[in-house]
């Protein structure tokens, strides 16, 4: 991933709504947001139509056209209800798939769109979900189910280990290609000798954390920097939450995407530092360079596929060699395979920084 560290610019079109919960939640990522002003065209921005009424629907704006900002794929629609789409939205955008925001509660979804857009936050929405199956079976579905429905790609190993394969090498494996690990801490964790692994080897990792902590459940030193959330009642096998207990789940994680993605991507710099120790920061970009600025370095923070190597070939240029580099503790000896295929056929490389 790679972006350069300059004030971005988000433009509101429509009848914006829920706008200073949206400035307040963008303001530690250099994105400023601001209402259109007639004649003014940025083309480097994202525009963000809100659908709030009928009037919407026909907008006058004389300088702007919506049909080109759509085929340029710099516009996205924002309603409150989907339902009023077509009654709310203009007809040159009818073909974007809409961002429903009922609520300010859901104001981190938009805030994820828009730092995915301009490639401060990764694309990758996989996660991992961790817990005992006596304690929270139930919740940990629910969890899961409604993740899906918020676009995410969450992991759980009653749901998403195929047949025929290594169970904990798969499951090993996809808790290292995932942004966030869910640490469900109910107080019967630590009696399973797998959930316990997959804490410490997200420690190892040392992945962004969601801890979501129940009444009775214990304090471990491998979640001491998480962000947590403290479920108000206690939880059995079998139980689920009311919607709004969820949403706020939900909305947490949205809201610490970037921070936890921060705390993973320091990690990985001080990995490479190990490597690489005279690397210098570079200062336009994520990334880092070599003293000689004859190599860049861009850290990725999944297990590597091609398109990483395309994202970061851009910078590849004037005999510059460009490097993705990765923690691949876990990563399957087959995708490892892969990787290193890649890296024989392309410019750019991809680095192990465990090897």
């Amino acid at each position: 991933m790679v972006t350069k560290m300059i004030m971005k610019k988000v433009i509101l079109l429509g009848t914006p709504f829920f706008t200073t919960e949206l400035r307040s939640s963008l303001s530690d990522a250099s994105i400023e947001a601001s209402e259109y002003i007639d004649g003014t065209i940025i083309d480097d921005a994202l525009y963000v139509y809100y659908g709030d009424s009928v009037k919407d629907k026909t907008p006058n704006y004389a300088h702007l056209s919506l049909a080109e900002l759509a085929q340029k794929k710099m516009i996205v629609p924002i309603i409150k209800d989907l339902n009023e789409f077509y009654s709310f939205i203009p007809n040159e955008l009818a073909a974007i798939n809409a961002i429903s925001i009922e609520s300010s509660f859901e104001i981190g979804k938009l805030k994820c769109f828009i730092l995915e857009y301009f490639g401060l936050l990764e694309t990758n929405r996989k996660i991992f979900i961790s817990y005992k199956r006596s304690d929270c079976m139930a919740f940990a579905h629910q969890l899961h189910d409604s993740l899906i429905a918020a676009h995410y790609k969450p992991f759980l190993d009653s749901y998403s280990i195929e047949y025929g394969v290594d169970f904990q090498e798969y499951l090993r494996h996809e808790l290292s290609d995932s942004a966030v690990f869910i640490f469900l801490n109910t107080p019967n964790y630590e009696m399973s000798q797998f959930t316990m692994e997959e804490l410490n080897m997200c420690n190892k990792l040392q992945m962004g954390i969601l801890e979501i902590k129940v009444p009775g459940s214990r304090n471990y030193d491998e979640a001491k920097f998480s962000v947590q959330y403290k479920l108000p009642e206690e939880v059995t096998s079998d139980k689920t939450f009311y919607a709004t207990i969820i949403r706020d789940i939900i909305s947490l994680l949205e809201n610490s995407r970037l921070e936890m993605q921060s705390f993973r991507q320091k990690a990985l710099s001080d990995q490479l530092k190990s490597v690489y120790p005279d690397v210098i920061a570079d200062s336009e970009t994520n990334g880092y360079e070599s003293p000689s600025k004859k190599c860049k370095f861009f850290p990725v923070y999944h297990i590597p596929v091609s398109l990483d190597m395309q994202t970061i070939q851009g910078y590849s240029a004037n005999g510059l060699q460009v490097t993705g580099f990765y923690n691949g503790l876990y990563c399957r000896n087959d995708v490892r395979n892969h990787i290193e295929w890649l890296n024989g056929i392309s410019p750019v490389k991809m680095l192990d920084i465990t090897k």
